[in-house]
């Protein structure tokens, strides 16, 4: 991250920056990078963070095995080590129009420090390394440094902006491909529950053809790869309630109460099975908005019996419910979770054996996101669905009078992603990143020169070593113009707009200021795929150093 400085300490040397960086980093609350729950050798959730500045690393070290987890969770470590397998989110994908060691991914390095790791251009990546340039390690092009395999979980997700804005970034992923060792680009594996239109979908994300596995069978459940079970041929049940006299917060919270009062005589009852109590006494409700979780929150009495999720919390909190919920069936009942209140944030990626009883506050708004959080329960167990409806909601009034039929076509009532690369206003918000991705990426390694310095750049383009028509073509391949079986006068539109933007883009850099060559873009390259908008830079500067004393001098008081 940058960092905004009082006048009198800037500096246009970047590395007096960078070391006020890691002077902040070295006092920072080390439980924030904590990225794992458990020891990947002995199970341990005795793990701590050890903070090595002279190595400039984060390491997982635990405390009962004393091993170190061999992960890597800062941007600086994978790309200096470039692991095998990286786990992340479509939107760190625009840090290739930020950096040139994006690069690092597909193997453009040139070499190695012994100390920090890959780098490229003759230059350590970090700054502060004091390791003599003879003793760094030389080797030539690997040739297939591709990653082989790109794993896209919940393909239904990418839609909409998101989706426009992330299949602009993939088909960059394949260009940086072709410049790279072998020049094969990576396989595809994509996955979702709630899939329609996916030759469409795969077709604007990726730019390629899409093939289905598995294969739908001609008949209900007819697979060559799955069969219905004999033992439990019930999965879900579904139980829909239509309040009168009260309303839908306050019937969830009667649901959620009655499961709890239910459980404890259960744990009374010797002729129950202590399986059946563990796997029925935790309740999850699931709502639309945030501020109907606090709603549900205040008419529960006990404060620790209930967990609230949503979108704000932290990734740390929500690994701590998980992990309550995990152990809670060996605790005694009295200290166990009774409920959790959340909204979409519980949706995916979270499964649980003990989540087998879930109520909805509403009905979503998509059949898609109805089915994929009610996949929450029953992955080993029935699960118990209730839906309570809003009865001023005519939508919902709606499918609760036609609730067999709409439960026996959920699937059907799926609809397609909605997803457009080839918009207009996504391409003229995408192009400065895309351009800086291709720039920083393809052509810094084709000519052999870090272009990530303004200055190299606006050298290069002086000597005539860097055109416009190569920058046109680089941007245009990205994107897939000419690649895609498109309307000559969609080609011809979207040729003619992105030579404008690259050309006003290439000005603009001339023009500019600033250090870094994606700095100097208008507007600057995103850093995250969900900034849908232009982003609006702002900070405090303080004018004098007097005006600085007083305003510590008071934070002090």
């Amino acid at each position: 991250n940058e960092l905004t400085l009082p006048t009198q300490f800037r500096s246009t040397d970047p590395i007096v920056e960078y070391k006020v960086e890691v002077y902040k980093a070295s006092n920072v609350n080390e439980t924030r990078l904590l990225g794992l729950q458990r020891c990947p050798f002995c199970k341990s959730t005795n793990i701590r963070v050890d903070i090595n500045l002279d190595d400039t690393r984060i390491r997982h070290i635990c405390n009962e095995c004393k091993k170190e987890a061999p992960i890597f969770i800062s941007d600086s470590e994978i790309y200096r080590y470039a692991p095998s397998i990286i786990v992340g989110t479509v939107d760190r994908l625009a840090r290739a129009g930020q950096t040139s060691l994006f690069g690092h991914l597909y193997g453009k390095f040139t070499g190695k420090c012994p100390k920090h790791g890959y780098l490229s251009f003759g230059e350590c990546i970090e700054p502060i390394c004091k390791v003599n340039k003879n003793e760094f390690i030389k080797f030539s092009e690997v040739y297939d440094p591709t990653p082989a395999l790109l794993l896209q979980d919940e393909l239904h997700l990418l839609k909409e902006s998101l989706g426009t804005y992330d299949s602009h970034y993939e088909t960059f992923l394949d260009l940086l491909s072709e410049n790279t060792g072998n020049k094969l680009p990576s396989k595809r594996i994509a996955a979702t529950a709630t899939i329609e239109g996916y030759k469409e979908h795969i077709g604007e994300l990726y730019g390629r053809d899409a093939i289905r596995f598995p294969v739908k069978g001609r008949g209900e459940s007819d697979s060559a790869y799955v069969e219905p079970s004999t033992s439990s041929p019930t999965a879900r049940l579904y139980i829909g309630i239509m309040p009168t006299g009260s309303n839908t917060e306050e019937t969830v919270s009667l649901i959620l109460k009655a499961l709890k009062i239910h459980a404890l005589k259960l744990t009374k009852d010797k002729t129950w099975s202590e399986n059946i109590v563990n796997n029925y006494d935790l309740g999850l409700a699931y709502v639309n908005e945030k501020n109907t979780a606090g709603n549900i929150r205040s008419r529960w009495e006990e404060i620790g019996d209930m967990q609230v999720l949503t979108g704000d919390k932290g990734m740390g909190e929500v690994r701590a419910v998980i992990g309550r919920v995990e152990s809670d069936s060996t605790r005694h009942y009295d200290d166990r979770l009774r409920a959790i209140v959340a909204t979409s944030v519980i949706s995916h990626g979270v499964d649980l054996t003990r989540l087998n009883f879930m109520t909805f506050c509403g009905m979503p708004n998509h059949a898609s996101d109805y089915i994929q959080a009610s996949s929450r329960v029953g992955r080993s167990h029935l699960g118990i669905v209730f839906t309570v409806f809003r009865p001023d909601n005519n939508r919902e009034r709606n499918i609760y009078q036609r609730f067999y039929e709409y439960h026996d076509r959920l699937y059907q009532l799926v609809q397609p992603v909605p997803i457009n690369r080839f918009s207009e206003s996504s391409v003229k918000r995408t192009l400065s990143g895309i351009l800086s991705a291709c720039i920083l990426n393809i052509v810094s390694y084709q000519k052999g020169i870090s272009l990530d310095r303004a200055k190299n750049f606006i050298g290069a383009l002086a000597e005539g070593s860097i055109t416009d028509d190569e920058l046109i073509v680089l941007a245009k391949d990205s994107y897939m113009v000419d690649k895609l079986n498109l309307p000559g006068t969609t080609i011809d539109f979207f040729t003619k707009l992105i030579s404008r933007l690259v050309k006003d883009q290439r000005r603009v850099i001339q023009d500019g200021e600033k250090y870094k060559t994606y700095m100097n873009m208008k507007p600057p390259p995103v850093s995250s795929l969900r900034e849908v908008n232009e982003q609006i830079e702002f900070a405090i500067e303080f004018r004098s150093h007097e005006l600085l004393e007083k305003i510590l001098a008071g934070r002090k008081g």
